[in-house]
């Protein structure tokens, strides 16, 4: 009988030290190599972080208001400013350009724009020159069709503190207007000096078959628009477009913009307007 209780115990022990053996061997090969599987396959489908750059470049785009751009450009600038870096750059630089155009050539108020009453004899041209400002800007921003003015009509007149800042590193030609950033076209810059680093607006010139028109006079509209600068050779003008053939044209020397920028830029600057090229 003793013997027997014995045996049993002694069974007992061998069965149990092999359910423990058989747990340890399944759990060092089985579970917890399973368990670590399970673990790095969940990192694997995790995305990585996001970069704190597309976090608030998404933001940014919830914020904006179309019907507010002046509030639009501060918060770009402050995105700008705070990821110098971010993959959206070149993004944020053509939308803060969208609504800086908004502002520049739309009757929205600002404070660089005054108001002022036609007087009797006063013209577009001569309101432009009393005001150092272009008179097809004034055209644009009071949404003119046509040189007629009224007696007493009330004009909204710019008068920023425009400069030109050439990057040759963005290819971009930022206008400020003193440090606030409104515009940054794509830019083309061709033979252009490395020693040319600061110069001004000479004049401004609208030239068709070699000839060039003014203000208000009907070739005027479609003739090429050029900024030739100060102490230099180069000027601000059109970048030439591929023929329909497919051929592009050469380039000329100068800073380079598509047209529509062009034509805008022509707008804006005056003779003496700082163009920095950096």
């Amino acid at each position: 009988m003793i013997l027997r209780t014995i045996l049993i115990v002694i069974l007992i022990a061998v069965l149990a030290a092999m359910a423990a053996g058989t747990y340890f061997l399944a759990k060092e090969f089985y579970i917890e190599p399973k368990k670590e599987r399970a673990e790095l396959e969940k990192l694997d489908t995790q995305p990585p972080p996001e970069p704190p750059s597309k976090t608030a470049w998404r933001d940014l785009i919830k914020k904006l208001d179309p019907h507010n751009p002046d509030k639009n450009l501060e918060l770009i600038r402050s995105y700008l400013n705070e990821h110098p870096d971010s993959e959206f750059r070149s993004d944020a630089l053509d939308l803060l350009t969208t609504y800086g155009a908004r502002l520049l050539f739309s009757p929205l108020p600002t404070p660089w724009k005054e108001t002022y009453r036609v007087a009797a004899g006063d013209s577009l041209n001569k309101i432009s020159t009393k005001h150092n400002v272009s008179p097809d800007w004034i055209m644009k921003v009071n949404n003119l069709l046509d040189f007629q003015l009224q007696l007493g009509q009330e004009l909204l007149i710019p008068k920023p503190n425009l400069k030109l800042i050439a990057s040759r590193s963005e290819n971009r030609l930022f206008v400020l207007n003193g440090e606030e950033l409104l515009l940054a076209y794509p830019l083309t810059l061709h033979q252009v000096p490395n020693q040319l680093r600061e110069t001004k607006v000479r004049e401004k010139m609208a030239l068709a078959n070699g000839e060039r028109f003014a203000f208000g006079t009907p070739q005027y509209v479609d003739a090429e628009k050029i900024i030739p600068l100060e102490g230099t050779s180069i000027s601000i003008r059109t970048l030439p477009e591929p023929t329909l053939a497919g051929n592009t044209p050469p380039l000329p020397a100068g800073l380079l913009l598509a047209q529509p920028d062009l034509e805008e830029v022509f707008l804006l600057v005056k003779r003496g307007t700082p163009v920095i090229i950096e």
